[in-house]
């Protein structure tokens, strides 16, 4: 199965070598002797960082490759979402003043902040309620942790692809937010087609060919649209109103 379609969350890197070089001048890596010089170690490293900062919010956090058609493959890393657990904007962490809560605070730096939760002092971490949670997380890890920040004139080193990203063609929007909009039911509509198929059909006495059906293709027509219809009022042209004011 496609990567694409199997992890709720890929991190796709645009250009690994240049990672893998920021990589090897920026980490001090001092555990196992590890070599950041090849690919899948290099995607290890840094999955076991994430690992690390989302767990109890993904259930797999697994390098992989993304087919790119006629170039070649991407090295990414694919997470897979546990449930509404994924969203949580607070990152409990232990409780203050212990070697697990000492080992919480080294792992985030400024980013913890103590929280009293259930009568104990913890070491919490609070995300912001805009973007998704797990983007935010792995933003992190990559920029402060491995100080993988792209330089502005360059392109971004990485980014995500998410499962909210056909969420804009599933808004409705709004040219004008200070003008409240009127809805059209199903119903109304079926009954301006039919006084429309009616005028074009007594069109044809003067048409070379008869018109003999009218039907819609819009699926408001069928009650299956996911937002209402909005009702569009014509307005006169803005000439004619200059003429009328001027008689």
């Amino acid at each position: 199965m496609d990567c694409v379609y199997f992890y709720d969350h890929l991190v796709i890197f645009r250009n690994f070598d240049h990672i893998k070089s920021k990589l090897c001048n920026k980490v001090q890596v001092e555990e196992d002797n590890v070599e950041l010089h090849d690919n899948e170690n290099a995607l290890n490293f840094i999955c076991r960082l994430l690992s690390e900062a989302l767990k109890d919010r993904v259930s797999l956090v697994c390098p992989v490759r993304v087919c790119v058609k006629d170039k070649t493959d991407l090295q990414a890393i694919g997470l897979k979402y546990i449930g509404q657990l994924t969203h949580v904007l607070l990152t409990k962490g232990p409780p203050s003043n212990t070697p697990a809560g000492n080992e919480f605070r080294h792992f985030w730096g400024k980013k913890s902040e103590l929280r009293r939760i259930d009568g104990d002092l913890c070491e919490c971490i609070v995300w912001s309620n805009g973007p998704n949670v797990c983007m935010q997380i792995v933003n992190f890890v990559l920029i402060k942790k491995l100080h993988l920040s792209a330089n502005p004139n360059e392109l971004e080193l990485w980014y995500h692809l998410l499962p909210n990203r056909l969420d804009p063609f599933i808004s409705l929007h709004k040219r004008n937010r200070n003008v409240s909009l009127v809805t059209a039911s199903s119903l109304c509509l079926i009954r301006a087609l039919d006084k429309l198929r009616e005028l074009l059909r007594g069109l044809n006495t003067k048409l070379p060919l008869n018109i003999t059906a009218v039907l819609p293709l819009s699926s408001a027509f069928r009650d299956t649209a996911v937002f209402p219809s909005i009702l569009s009022f014509p307005m006169a042209d803005q000439s004619c109103n200059n003429k009328t004011l001027r008689t």
